[in-house]
C-alpha cells in the first residue's frame, strides 16, 4: 500500500506494485514518495499518472528505471487509471485512482480485487517495460 493512506500517491504506488510484480523489486515508502515529488506531487496535491510514468522513466524507482510506457489494451495493461463511483456529470470532476493490474486483478489499497468487483470505470490503461525486463 505504501504511503497511500497518508497522501494521494496512488500513481507511484501503482508503479511500485507493477515493478514488484514484474521484477520482484520492492519499493520503500521513501522511494515511492521521491517518485511522487519527481512527478510534481507536493503534499496532498496528487500527480497525474502520465507524469508519474515519465518520472519513473527519467529518475527511476528503487534502483530500476522504466524503459518505456504506452497506452494499452486491457489484456496488455500493467497499470490502470480508474474513475471511482458513478459516471461524473458535466462540470463535476471525476475521482481518479491508479492501481497496478495483473490477470484481471486490480492491486490496490493493500489488496488484490477482481476487476469485476471494483465499483470503477477504466479511464486509461498503460503497459510498462522496465530496463532489464525480458519482454
Amino acid at each position: 500500500m505504501g504511503p497511500n493512506d497518508l497522501y494521494p500517491v496512488c500513481g507511484p504506488v501503482a508503479v511500485a506494485n507493477a515493478l514488484m510484480g514484474t521484477l520482484g523489486v520492492e519499493s520503500s515508502n521513501g522511494a515511492i514518495e521521491r517518485l511522487y515529488r519527481a512527478a510534481g506531487g507536493l503534499g496532498d496535491s496528487g500527480a497525474p499518472l502520465a507524469s508519474v510514468l515519465a518520472a519513473a522513466r527519467r529518475c527511476g524507482l528503487s534502483g530500476c528505471r522504466l524503459k518505456s510506457f504506452r497506452r494499452a489494451a486491457l489484456d496488455d495493461a500493467d497499470v490502470l487509471l480508474l474513475g471511482l463511483g458513478e459516471q461524473p456529470r458535466p462540470g463535476v470532476p471525476d475521482t481518479l485512482h491508479a492501481a497496478a493490474f495483473a490477470g484481471m486483478t486490480v492491486i490496490t489499497w493493500g489488496d488484490e480485487i477482481p476487476l469485476e468487483d471494483m465499483d470503477a470505470r477504466i479511464v486509461d490503461a498503460w503497459s510498462l517495460t522496465w530496463h532489464g525486463e525480458d519482454r
